[in-house]
């Protein structure tokens, strides 16, 4: 097996977060996960894990706030972004999570080896 990482994983879609999770977990990851922003800053703060992979969609707090927090207290996060919507003022979510700070980004629904082969792309 590949190197072991400390990832969390902030999804409001329990689903969602949970397929991925399990994914990971299979992998041989430590997983933690949260079903917003907030939650998952807690979360990050107490772990310090090597990847946070978030939705950007939520409730509460969403992902484009939850990445510029995380780049504010540890630039050094790698941040995957995951969404199935949207577009705003003529850029995508996910153009704009880069913008923001996240090292790649996946569109939903994605699969097992899409999710797995950017893990592995973001952590090489």
């Amino acid at each position: 097996m590949s190197a072991v990482f400390n990832i969390v994983v902030i999804d409001d879609d329990d689903l969602v977060c949970e397929t991925i999770v399990s994914f990971l977990e299979i992998a041989g990851h430590n997983v933690s996960s949260a079903n917003d922003g907030d939650k998952g800053i807690e979360i990050i703060k107490d772990t310090k894990p090597n990847l946070v992979i978030t939705d950007i969609v939520m409730p509460t707090k969403e992902g484009m706030e939850t990445i510029i927090d995380i780049k504010k207290f540890n630039s050094d996060t790698k941040i995957i972004a995951i969404s199935g919507q949207g577009w705003s003022s003529g850029v995508s979510y996910l153009e704009m999570a880069e913008r923001l700070g996240a090292n790649a980004t996946i569109s939903k629904p994605f699969t097992r080896q899409d999710l797995m082969d950017t893990v592995a792309e973001v952590m090489a």
